[in-house]
């Protein structure tokens, strides 16, 4: 069984009956072996067509919703990342600024129109909408389901949400940084984000660990991207793939437009 049927119950448990990416029914188990011991028990599966990973069974997504809300950011689901320290800690900051800066830069090396308005899906504690706020001028709305940082988004005085579907309006810019990755539909999520929430000619931006780190294949994640997947995942979705950057190594950032 499944770690993670044991962790939230084999009832909360979906399967994949065809590649989530590409559609083919030509996949099979990967070879796990080399993992961390904490990411062992986890159904880890590669499809033969595209190389796509992601884990079959895996966790419905309700109740990750869930699990996310009581336990992503707990002391306890912390103990091997963050030494068992409380969020947001000194760690947590420092990465969410590395990372917000990255992205800022990386967009801005496309010389695209300034947007005006800036959607962060996972937006923790509000660092790349903070900055887009004061190096654009953009309005700004924020997607976060860990409690724990409404309080910090509020501070903050940046709108925000717990459920995507409440989002409003449209966006010039839409940021995924280390979501996709946690995602069971990947190329459906996409379709709703470009049809719905994206303005003509609007922009995404994804950030992602890369498979050729152990750690894109953490438990939390239900997919795992190369750059190629990556690239594959915004086409299938209707997005036109403008850029790629390494800006470290281990992660990556994949710029979509729409078309």
């Amino acid at each position: 069984m499944s770690k993670w049927a044991t962790r939230i119950g084999a009832e909360n448990m979906a399967s994949h009956s065809a590649c989530p990416l590409c559609g083919s029914l030509d996949f099979g188990a990967m070879d796990t072996s080399q993992l961390p011991d904490k990411w062992q028990g986890y159904s880890w599966q590669r499809c033969a067509v595209c190389g796509y990973a992601f884990q079959t069974p895996y966790p419905a997504m309700e109740a990750m919703a869930e699990y996310y809300q009581d336990e992503y950011r707990k002391i306890d689901s912390r103990k091997d990342t963050h030494g068992g320290v409380e969020y947001p800690s000194p760690k947590d900051l420092a990465v969410q600024v590395m990372r917000a800066d990255r992205q800022i830069q990386s967009f801005g090396a496309l010389a695209p129109p300034i947007p005006r308005r800036v959607l962060d899906i996972g937006c923790a504690n509000g660092r790349l909408l903070e900055a887009a706020r004061l190096y654009w001028g953009s309005d700004v709305f924020g997607v976060e389901f860990a409690l724990i940082d409404h309080d910090l988004l509020d501070k903050k005085d940046i709108p925000w949400t717990d459920d995507i579907r409440k989002v409003g309006g449209r966006f010039d810019l839409i940021v995924m940084s280390h979501v996709l990755e946690h995602i069971d539909q990947p190329v459906g999520y996409l379709v709703d984000l470009r049809e719905r929430l994206a303005e003509p000619r609007a922009h995404i931006l994804i950030e992602l660990p890369d498979t050729a780190r152990h750690s894109a294949f953490s438990d939390f994640h239900m997919g795992a991207y190369g750059q190629a997947t990556a690239s594959l995942a915004l086409m299938k979705a209707g997005w036109v793939p403008k850029q790629q950057t390494q800006p470290n190594p281990g992660v990556f950032i994949t710029i979509g437009r729409v078309p």
